[in-house]
């Protein structure tokens, strides 16, 4: 392999390689920061909107109560159920309208018997409609409640209606049910009423229909659905969790469309609804897959770049070698007038030696000194100018166009002696004249977080960095409207025509902190609520091997599991009876164990003997790829033995 293309294979690896492996930790550090401002953001959302409709809900339960507390509404619903009389009926009627129109939303209000037959209504239609079998009239007998009315209207059309029941008690004797009906659309259109972030952000409520759900609103991509014959268990696996009771995030999986989605679970316990808040993983990351696709056409322009400079550069060391091969042929034909180039002469490398060595044997050839001018010219001060001019506009526009603020500042008074147009945008100047009228210390408040004056900070900061060569800290700055904000400072000195000075390279990073910050909260915040939980709660790996549990558990059963302990190979367990529950674990359902007798001396017997009858309510944590990494165990204790 030639001078040359060895050359260009070194400049290849020394350039190349290091790019790849800082572009990758960027966009991977990139990705990781986008997926969690997307997973809190969506979580957000699905929380908020579950409080809504919950709180909805039990409002339109409150309403219903309020009309069956009603005296005058019972006396008279009493004496109409026993002797129709029609003109009590019209008084009931009349009272059921005012109560209608006083809420927004309500489409019907009905009193039943206790016979679950309708005897009044604000709509004449639904007299005598009996509900005697319907879930909204048997448990209105027994407490208010919520439920959905899945049947068909008037025209043939499936519909959906939010019931609210409440009974009516005279004396502790219950003598029909209000039935209070809920037009869905008016919830529809505050749960709809803003998408989380983008055009395929969407929230999803439904109901449970035997094995199926029933979708209490109209899907955003309805006409995109695939059929029902098509749809896996993994199309459907989002809204069966949030009816079976689980909250959490799911970093990716199948919407009913089939694609990829980012999602956020929740329970809705009044009502027993799900919901579901989701954005396509295509979309919430479309912004890095642009950065991947521009980071490998910078990968490619690169490598042309260094190829072609590495084909320049080598030019350039082989074209001496060439130059004296060609002189050496010269002599030994017989020609000892040549001359060798005076840049090779003046080399200090060996290329130099070489030269000087082969002028030598010219001056032993010639037999005579030869006495060597040099002018100014063949010194090379010519390119010298023109590489100091280049290296000189390249700072220029490294400088103008750098995102950071870079500004520089001289003693002794350490004013500001220049700056970049990201200087004048960061600190809000009007332009470079109003930026330099200021010191450091006047772009600061009066004091640093730590409780420093700011001016006498500041001039500490200076002389570290003249005494050490560089300076790199955390810093306070104030825009000139007031505005504070947290920066990172590196001072570098320099020295410039004999003239020592700093160069300052301010960063604005409060959103980083801040960022950080939430992240750190939401942490101490799940922290809390598992450990400071009245319930024991067990965390265990996919293995069932015991990795945390919170102090209520070890008040129930006296002691921690012992290191290697599983709760799938628990001794107790098996004998118990209770396999089939732990199956169903293993496979990514929810259990409920029902209760049995426990004593942690049994399965081991290091530990007190403390024999208590516990259920267990279990459930599994899943991946981004649905593959279970955790199982979480509540134990709540029946009695005590």
């Amino acid at each position: 392999m030639r001078i040359r293309e060895r050359l260009i294979v070194l400049f290849l690896i020394m350039a190349v390689i290091p790019l790849l492996i800082v572009t990758l930790i960027s966009v991977n550090y990139n990705r990781t920061i986008l997926e969690e401002t997307i997973s809190r953001q969506i979580s957000s959302t699905a929380h908020d909107r579950a409080e809504y409709a919950e709180t909805f809900m039990k409002d339109r339960i409150a309403f219903s109560e309020l009309i069956a507390s009603r005296t005058v509404l019972k006396e008279r619903f009493y004496t109409y159920s026993l002797d129709h009389n029609a003109q009590e009926l019209d008084v009931l009627e009349s009272m059921l309208n005012d109560s209608k129109g006083s809420v927004e939303g309500i489409t019907d209000i009905s009193l039943v018997d206790l016979n679950g037959i309708t005897l009044a209504s604000t709509n004449p239609k639904l007299l005598g409609t009996n509900y005697s079998k319907q879930d909204c009239f048997v448990n209105g007998l027994k407490n208010s409640g919520v439920c959905f009315d899945t049947a068909k209207d008037e025209d043939g059309a499936p519909g959906i209606a939010m019931i609210t029941s409440s009974p009516m008690k005279i004396d502790e004797n219950i003598i029909g049910v209000v039935l209070l009906f809920n037009n869905v659309s008016h919830l529809e259109e505050i749960i709809k009423e803003k998408s989380i972030f983008g055009n395929s952000s969407e929230v999803l409520m439904a109901i449970k229909d035997g094995d199926s759900q029933i979708f209490l609103f109209e899907r955003k991509f309805e006409s995109q659905a695939l059929p029902e014959i098509q749809q896996s268990a993994d199309v459907a696996l989002l809204i069966k969790l949030a009816l079976n009771k689980t909250d959490g995030l799911v970093l990716k999986a199948k919407d009913y469309r089939g694609v990829d989605v980012i999602a956020s679970i929740e329970y809705i316990p009044t009502g027993e609804v799900g919901l579901v808040a989701k954005i396509d993983v295509k979309e919430a990351f479309k912004s890095i897959d642009n950065m991947e696709k521009i980071t490998l056409f910078t990968v490619f322009i690169t490598i042309i770049f260094v190829v072609l400079l590495a084909a320049y550069l080598s030019e350039n060391i082989t074209k001496p070698i060439t130059e004296l091969n060609e002189t050496m042929t010269d002599i030994s034909k017989g020609r000892i007038d040549v001359v060798i180039e005076p840049e090779i002469m003046r080399s200090s490398d060996e290329m130099g030696d070489l030269a000087r060595s082969t002028a030598r044997v010219l001056v032993s050839l010639k037999l005579a000194i030869l006495r060597m001018g040099i002018t100014k010219e063949q010194m090379g001060l010519g390119e010298a100018l023109a590489a100091k001019k280049e290296a000189e506009e390249k700072y220029k526009i490294l400088f103008e166009s750098s995102r950071d603020a870079i500004m520089t500042l001289e003693p002794p008074k350490w004013n500001f002696t220049s700056c970049n147009p990201a200087t004048i945008k960061l600190f809000g100047a009007t332009d470079e004249k109003h930026f330099l009228s200021t010191v450091p210390w006047q772009l600061s408040p009066k004091k640093q977080p730590d409780g420093q004056d700011s001016p006498s900070k500041a001039k500490k900061m200076i002389e570290l960095a003249m005494k050490n060569g560089s300076n790199f800290f955390e810093w306070t700055h104030k825009r000139f409207n007031g505005e504070e904000f947290l920066a990172t400072v590196l001072l570098s000195r320099m020295n410039i025509n004999e003239k020592n000075m700093l160069q300052a390279t301010v960063r604005d990073i409060s959103e980083m902190k801040n960022i950080s910050w939430e992240l750190k909260k939401s942490k101490d915040e799940m922290a809390n609520i598992i450990e400071l939980n009245p319930y024991s709660i067990q965390i265990c790996d996919a293995e069932g091997h015991h990795i945390h549990a919170n102090k209520a558990f070890e008040q129930l059963f006296g002691a921690i599991p012992p290191e290697g302990y599983s709760v799938f190979e628990d001794p107790v367990v098996k004998k118990s009876g209770i396999d089939k529950y732990i199956s169903q674990l293993k496979k990514g359902k929810p259990i409920k164990i029902p209760a049995f007798w426990y004593d942690p001396h049994d399965a081991d017997p290091a530990a007190p003997s403390k024999k208590v009858c516990i259920s267990i309510t279990a459930f599994p944590i899943f991946d981004s790829t649905g593959k279970i990494t955790n199982v979480v165990l509540m134990h709540e204790s029946v009695m005590k033995g």
